[in-house]
């Protein structure tokens, strides 16, 4: 599925964690550039693995790469009725739900979701 598949989606996910977003938006940006370009770069192969992130393996910060990584905490908070919920809302939960992807921690559940078979 396309990213602008899932734009209005996504958008919705946005707008219900519009408080917390805003908030460590700023946070998000900063602790993924904080993180060595190689790491960055994984970071953005796993959210294209699963579906929601669309461009560039460039590690730069983008608004596609923010919506990707709420797009995916999203759904694996949802997809595994709540047993993998990424804290999105504190610095220190943004830094490890990053460093897991860059660990390709959520490469599994990430990849079963692109591919349409049941990962949880």
């Amino acid at each position: 599925m396309r990213i602008s598949a899932l734009l209005p989606g996504l958008a919705l996910v946005a707008t219900s964690l519009a408080a917390p977003a805003r908030a460590e938006h700023k946070s998000l940006s900063t602790i993924f550039m904080q993180l060595p370009p190689a790491e960055r770069r994984m970071v953005q192969v796993e959210l294209s693995r699963g579906g929601f992130y669309e461009g560039r393996f460039d590690a730069a910060w983008s608004d596609g790469t923010a919506l990707a990584l709420f797009g995916a905490a999203d759904f694996l908070a949802t997809a595994s009725r709540g047993r993998v919920s990424p804290d999105m809302s504190s610095a220190k939960g943004i830094e490890a739900f990053i460093a897991g992807l860059a660990d390709l921690e959520y490469s599994e559940w990430l990849h079963d979701r692109a591919t349409g078979t049941p990962g949880f």
